[in-house]
């Protein structure tokens, strides 16, 4: 509603995967009608898939998830790149589609020794960010899962960044990343670990 001015003007691109927008044998759609009526556009892309976003580029990437048309994305800008890794499991093709870029945000929904299928734990991250030639400047942990909660997410960050060099944090609401020549973090509130 924010980017459509209460959806009193149609505009707007929203880039989604196939079971957001459409639903499918297990999932309603999430956005209704009507806001999906509200958008100039509206794309549910496959890995691979890319869209120019104003001086930027935004690549599609995949996933390996329950929900077969999970995506994920690598803004590609000329500061560097910001990836979003989604649900998913890990898979040696993440380091392909996301390593080099300055800024990672991840869902990592389970901590250390609790992995399940499909999505990303503590030590996959790790994994992950030890296998990467060009590790991030920066990682957001997001997507935090009630284990994961109750585990402290806070340590887990700090597991993470003590064990691969990389700056880690816990996400929370109103954090603002701004990606220039250096990489600035404002929050509405102190932020843990900074």
């Amino acid at each position: 509603e924010g980017m459509t001015m209460g959806v009193t003007k149609k505009r707007g691109m929203l880039i989604a995967s196939k079971s957001v927008v459409h639903g499918d044998e297990h999932h309603t759609p999430a956005v209704s009608k009507y806001h999906l009526d509200s958008l100039e556009e509206i794309h549910t892309p496959n890995p691979g898939d890319r869209f120019t976003l104003g001086d930027d580029e935004i690549v599609i990437t995949p996933a390996i998830h329950s929900d077969s048309t999970t995506i994920g994305f690598r803004l590609k800008t000329r500061f560097g790149d910001i990836s979003y890794i989604p649900d998913t499991q890990y898979f040696d093709e993440l380091k392909k589609w996301h390593g080099g870029a300055r800024v990672m945000v991840v869902a990592i929904t389970r901590p250390k020794d609790m992995r399940i299928p499909n999505h990303l734990c503590t030590e996959d991250v790790v994994y992950l960010l030890k296998e990467l030639e060009n590790k991030p400047e920066l990682l957001i942990m997001n997507h935090i899962g009630m284990k994961m909660h109750f585990a402290n997410p806070y340590k887990e960050a700090k597991f993470i960044e003590n064990v691969t060099g990389v700056k880690t944090l816990v996400a929370k609401e109103g954090f603002r990343i701004t990606v220039g020549k250096e990489i600035r973090l404002k929050t509405l509130r102190p932020a843990r670990g900074i």
